[in-house]
């Protein structure tokens, strides 16, 4: 949990989710006021305008999403560090289905129809990775976000 220096909670969920969002039409925010994020739709957005201003206004700041690249490293640092060391037949099911287009589901298919199990502990190592990812990010930006709980 993250908090703003004035005390208010940001929201967890919605900057997760806004850092995995691969649609570059989709633009996010912080508001630095009251810990919510902000999505600006581009060319959809009734109130692109007021978001605008208030970005304008030091308040809202944009959220970094994260390159598919960087998801991709994911998984391949999940194939070795983790698969690697316990089976080796899996781990080349995985490097085969991170070739080429499409990765992303294959690799989650592989890991699905091996177990449910080593699904749901790749979405941890997702779900822990991501954690660093915004961690760094807050002390980036030196505004006082503090971690809690």
């Amino acid at each position: 949990m993250f908090f703003l220096p004035n005390d208010k909670k940001i929201d967890m969920d919605m900057l997760e989710q806004a850092f995995l969002d691969q649609n570059l039409s989709n633009h996010y925010f912080l508001d630095l006021k009251n810990g919510m994020i902000e999505n600006v739709l581009e060319m959809e957005d009734e109130n692109a305008d007021r978001k605008l201003e208030n970005m304008e206004e030091n308040r809202l700041l944009p959220i970094p999403q994260l390159e598919t690249y960087e998801k991709y490293d994911w998984m391949v640092d999940f194939s070795c560090d983790i698969i690697g060391g316990k089976d080796k037949n899996l781990k080349e099911k995985l490097e085969i289905a991170l070739d080429g287009k499409g990765a992303f589901r294959r690799f989650k298919d592989v890991l699905a129809r091996e177990s449910v199990d080593l699904l749901e502990e790749w979405y941890k190592y997702e779900n822990d990775r991501l954690y660093i990812e915004i961690k760094a990010w807050f002390a980036e930006l030196e505004l006082g976000i503090r971690e809690s709980g």
